[in-house]
């Protein structure tokens, strides 16, 4: 199996039963605990273009109205302020990681 569809499966997995990733399905430190690990250990089998996820990552947040500006707070203060639950927090930043890797596998195929 090719990258991209291994780490789009593994996410989605995780965005469909997160009781089975996190400490608690609303555990929002958990989540970004696990995905900096996730992200960490992704880009180093990819090479060495580190800085190039958090791009991606900018560009879906972009796309969904969200800001990579340091003012506006990260991306959990974000989405936070849209009114959204701990579990639809996590829900919202697996569907912008799967996003930021489905860009990152693109433009790596350009």
């Amino acid at each position: 199996m090719s990258t991209l569809p291994r780490i789009v499966e593994i996410l989605t997995k995780i965005k469909n039963r997160p009781s089975m990733f996190l400490r608690r399905p609303d555990d929002i430190t958990s989540l970004d605990t696990l995905l900096t690990g996730f992200e960490m250990g992704v880009v180093a089998g990819c090479g060495p273009e580190d800085m190039r996820h958090a791009q991606c990552l900018f560009a879906a947040m972009r796309a969904h109205g969200y800001t990579s500006d340091p003012a506006a707070g990260d991306i959990y203060d974000q989405i936070r302020k849209r009114g959204m639950s701990p579990e639809m927090i996590i829900q919202e930043r697996l569907m912008l990681e799967i996003e930021a890797w489905e860009i990152y596998f693109a433009d790596e195929a350009e």
